[in-house]
């Protein structure tokens, strides 16, 4: 008996945004704009606001960093996106993965820290 199915459950992906992923010890932060629609390396960027952040990250990133390091990386780093990428911006959405579980960290716009006169 053939099966068809009649509702796509696949739905429209949207990019456009600026996404960072870092490793620290003992963990993971995972960050992005709040526009962001997706989700080896120590260290991954992508999105439109990742062409104005690859020197930064390349200064930047150290290996083996604490928590507290890593998270103000990430939020740097996609600070420094939105406040050039057009496309990028809203607040800072950081998911932090350990053992232990997982920490939802959220920056508002008003909190991020400022690099430039924008």
């Amino acid at each position: 008996m053939e099966k068809h199915c009649m509702e796509s459950q696949v739905k429209g992906v949207s990019t456009g945004t600026t996404i960072l992923a870092a490793i620290f010890d003992g963990g993971v932060v995972i960050g992005s704009d709040s526009r962001a629609s997706i989700g080896g390396q120590p260290v991954t960027i992508g999105g439109s606001g990742s062409t104005f952040i690859y020197g930064y990250v390349d200064a930047k990133y150290k290996p083996n960093m604490t928590k507290e390091e890593c998270l103000q990386f990430a939020t740097n780093a996609l600070a420094l996106a939105m406040g050039r990428d057009n496309v990028s911006g809203g607040v800072v959405n950081l998911v932090v993965i350990t053992e232990t579980g997982v920490e939802h960290v959220v920056v508002p716009g008003d909190k991020l820290p400022r690099f430039h006169d924008e």
